[in-house]
């Protein structure tokens, strides 16, 4: 907004939480060109193509070049650039690309991580980025969202957007894809464990049997894969129906995907009960040797 409140430029966010892919302005729309960190690369006129900004910087964020200063406010890492002060704002604090460091201390003190409260990113820019002013990255975080979300069924990616933390990970790096391919490596290589494919195999028996915590357990699955498009075919909330030799707690569709969940306690080495066990067994080998119903069978420890 200008200075009498009148709305000068609209941002569209989607690829990255901390920095927009489109711009209006004027009733024009521009597509905001950013690299792995969110620095401002390019703005182009979606119209006809042309190139309306071109930003530069040095490995601290020192703006090089900028062919059209102030036209948009976000440079460096995404933050906004006073062209004037040549300062960075990323949340809590602002940034001095000529000095490498905040202008003030940080508000979380050594719970940063740094013992220099006014350091950026451990003097590591190239690798790290800080876009709130508290809380430096780098591809560990996103190498670790990578794992996470692959074995989890996308459940801590979830969790990162109830925190309002999506904006952390970047998910097109090469650390996030590589360590999701490792999570899918590891999925398939160990079923039995509660997480990936085998955390998705056991969403299921709500009506028959199991305590209130189990019941919650299924219940929650089934909504958040509903949330996900995913439709109820039998077991949760609804009527069961027997595969094999088992009842799957949960049996959910997408796409003309079937995915069988069950359901179960963990022993204290985190692996499923022996109960639990031979219920996988049983709807695995279906999986394998039966109908071919369905098209993965996932379990879920608690």
């Amino acid at each position: 907004m200008d200075g009498v409140g009148n709305v000068v430029s609209t941002f569209v966010y989607a690829s990255k939480g901390h920095v927009p892919d489109y711009m209006v302005k004027g009733g024009v729309t521009y597509r905001i060109i950013s690299d792995h960190f969110g620095s401002v690369r390019f703005v182009i006129n979606t119209a006809d193509g042309a190139i309306t900004q071109r930003i530069d910087y040095d490995e601290f964020g020192n703006v090089l070049a900028d062919t059209n200063p102030g036209f948009q406010p976000l440079a460096f890492a995404g933050g906004i650039y006073d062209q004037h002060t040549h300062l960075t704002r990323f949340g809590a604090r602002d940034y001095d690309a000529f000095t490498g460091r905040w202008t003030s201390k940080d508000p979380i003190l050594f719970a940063g991580g740094d013992m220099n409260l006014y350091g950026y990113v451990l003097g590591d820019p190239v690798n790290a980025v800080d876009i709130n002013g508290m809380d430096w990255l780098d591809d560990t975080a996103n190498a670790s969202a990578g794992f996470g979300d692959e074995i989890s069924f996308g459940v801590t990616a979830v969790v990162r957007e109830w925190l309002g933390r999506n904006c952390a990970v970047n998910t097109n790096s090469a650390a996030y894809s590589g360590a999701a391919m490792f999570g899918i490596i590891f999925d398939a290589f160990n079923p039995g464990k509660a997480v990936g494919k085998g955390a998705l195999k056991a969403f299921a028996r709500v009506e028959r049997r199991g305590g209130t915590a189990h019941r919650v357990k299924i219940a929650e699955a089934q909504a958040r894969l509903e949330a996900k498009g995913f439709k109820l075919e039998s077991g949760g909330l609804g009527k069961e129906q027997k595969y094999g030799n088992r009842f799957s707690d949960l049996v959910m569709e997408k796409d003309g995907k079937r995915i069988a969940l069950q359901i179960g306690k963990r022993n204290k080495n985190g692996m499923p009960i022996a109960r639990e066990r031979r219920a996988l067994d049983d709807l695995r080998a279906y999986e394998r040797n039966g109908e071919g119903y369905f098209d993965h069978v996932f379990y879920v420890g608690y």
